[in-house]
């Protein structure tokens, strides 16, 4: 009789490098599919914007009003397929991050001041309650921008 424990234990831990691995370039190949320029981020957000410009003519009411509907799922998928991007940078170990100290209470003003005017025309009223004093803390500007939407 041989024991096997030790090739067990071996195999197993290779077999779980080799899934580690595997794992960031699905992510990253499904990532580059969805980014092609003749998908959803391409194709499809540039005529939804056409359309809503009238570059090839003026919609009805009904029209514009369901373009918007879409434009607006569309930029929530590219959205989505960014957030993907990151992830799979993250997975690969390939995300650059450029920390620098961030003062939270000026952070929170900037994203207040740029949901203010939209908050506004629903009658919302946006109020920060945050001590100033806070100690800055770490983080990308490129990460965290002033707005929390991100640009089209």
């Amino acid at each position: 009789m041989q024991d096997v424990t030790d090739r067990r234990k071996a195999a197993i831990e290779l077999e779980a490098v080799r899934q580690e691995r595997i794992r960031p370039s699905g992510t990253v190949s499904l990532s580059r599919l969805a980014r092609t320029p003749n998908s959803l981020d391409g194709n499809l957000f540039f005529s939804s914007r056409n359309l809503l410009e009238g570059v090839v003519g003026d919609l009805t009411s009904d029209n514009a009003s369901t373009w918007s509907f879409s434009l607006e799922n569309v930029k929530q998928l590219k959205d989505m397929v960014s957030d993907l991007v990151d992830v799979s940078r993250v997975e690969s170990l390939k995300l650059a991050v450029t920390p620098q100290q961030t003062f939270v209470p000026r952070l929170i003003d900037e994203v207040l001041r740029t949901c203010r005017a939209n908050a506004a025309l629903k009658n919302i009223s946006l109020l920060s309650d945050i001590a100033q004093c806070l100690p800055p803390a770490w983080a990308d500007r490129a990460r965290v921008p002033p707005s929390p939407h991100k640009p089209d």
